[in-house]
């Protein structure tokens, strides 16, 4: 019942924009993982959030945090991908990060759809919550299993 859609993203971008440097030199300084574990975490947390939403300023501020947790947890993720590759493979493997983010961005776009038309915005957005939840829960078991330093 928000009508203002627009604002929801131009305030989500610009906290993604303004936290991105920032949470970089986190990452540099703690650890990749120390950064990446409480953005996916804020990310599921607004989008559960969200899903309660019915007034245009908590939805803004929700955006918000939204923006700063998810522009945290992105930016590291990047990093962390990164690090792991060697050099020389480094451009080949950007590509396909790159490449399933944007397929991610589509499937997501038409899977998510069909829950809305079926369950609304507030269930859309807690299956959205689910979803970064399990995906934190397999980064962190994955991780730990490896061993990997961050």
């Amino acid at each position: 019942g928000i009508p203002q859609g627009s604002y929801f993203f131009l305030a989500y971008g610009l906290a993604m924009v303004l936290v991105s440097a920032f949470a970089g030199r986190l990452s540099d300084r703690w650890g990749r993982v120390k950064v990446i574990a409480p953005g996916m975490l804020g990310v599921a947390v607004a989008l559960a959030a969200l899903s309660q939403v019915n007034h245009l300023t908590s939805y803004l501020l929700l955006a918000l945090v939204y923006g700063l947790f998810y522009g945290a947890a992105k930016v590291n993720l990047d990093a962390f991908f990164i690090d792991a590759v060697p050099l020389e493979g480094r451009g080949s493997a950007v590509s396909l990060e790159y490449a399933i983010y944007d397929l991610g961005i589509g499937l997501g776009s038409w899977g998510l759809g069909a829950v809305a038309d079926q369950a609304g915005y507030s269930g859309m957005f807690l299956v959205m919550a689910g979803l970064v939840v399990a995906g934190l829960t397999t980064f962190v078991v994955l991780y730990r299993r490896n061993g990997r330093a961050s």
